[in-house]
């Protein structure tokens, strides 16, 4: 087969998020050994289990993980999971897409060799070097690409840390995989205290673009008067007393929020969010 560039994998990797697969992943690291398997189909559907008692479901639309409780609760919307189940850090969500491991890293590194064919587990595939330019041998990493999926089916570097793949299938996978069966069991719920951490991140910000239009016109002087829009960034933060990414949030909205009707929109969300936020106290 013809040798596919960097860009082209990388581009592969994000495309294996429309397919079904499934397979078992290893990962080792100095905090020890984990061993996850896992089914995933198009729409965001995924099935990880560790020892035969799933960790993390999602049909696209709702998901359920595995607290450190042992409980499963219902992960909160507007909130991407975190990879709690997984001991060392890294999960079967890392093998593909556009919020994978590969996609992440494409924006820091870059290739330092060319795409070499070889075989893992009896699969053909290409190996990457990885590394910011000029890197040293122990900054820089090995990736391996299943050739017909596009799913990353190794990874290793020079500081103990290593992924491989095993048995990984592109068959068509049953949809009853992915739906949540409790038998007797009620309904996973969300974690109360993930609840009220994800409605307090949206009224910090809603409260940031609240001050910042009250104060419009003192933000666009402080703008105007930057050189940089770091700068600008830093004077906003200072002038209204938000967080940088509260000023991130401000100098990002549009002219047509300064109308009436979209400040009265942030000011109803805003009171909203905290009489949610005071039920729940």
């Amino acid at each position: 087969m013809s040798t596919p560039s960097w860009p082209e994998l990388a581009g592969r990797n994000v495309a294996a998020a429309m397919i079904p697969f499934s397979g078992r992943l290893t990962s080792t690291s100095p905090d020890g050994v984990d061993v996850l398997d896992f089914w995933h189909a198009s729409g965001g559907r995924w099935r990880i289990e560790r020892d035969g008692e799933v960790q993390y479901l999602s049909d696209g639309e709702t998901a359920y993980y595995r607290g450190r409780d042992g409980r499963m609760v219902a992960a909160v919307k507007g909130r991407r999971f975190g990879m709690v189940w997984v001991t060392n850090g890294f999960g079967p969500t890392d093998l593909i897409g556009p919020d994978g491991m590969l996609h992440k890293m494409s924006r820091e590194v870059g290739a330092l060799t060319d795409p070499v064919e070889t075989t893992l587990d009896g699969r053909a595939s290409w190996t990457v070097g990885l590394g910011r330019p000029g890197a040293e041998p122990d900054a820089q990493l090995t990736v391996v690409i299943d050739a017909q999926t596009g799913v990353v089916v190794g990874l290793a570097s020079a500081r103990e840390a290593s992924v491989a793949v095993a048995g990984l299938s592109s068959d068509t996978l049953d949809d009853e995989l992915f739906v949540w069966s409790t038998g007797s069991d009620p309904i996973p719920r969300p974690d109360p205290e993930q609840t009220r951490a994800v409605l307090a991140e949206r009224l910090e910000i809603l409260s940031a673009v609240e001050t910042g239009l009250d104060r419009r016109a003192e933000v666009l002087a402080a703008v105007e008067a930057s050189e940089t829009a770091d700068d600008a960034r830093t004077v906003v933060a200072d002038l209204l007393g938000i967080t940088r990414g509260g000023a991130d949030a401000v100098l990002a909205q549009q002219v047509r929020r300064f109308t009436v009707t979209e400040r009265a929109k942030i000011r109803d969300e805003a009171a909203d969010l905290r009489t949610r936020l005071a039920s729940l106290a």
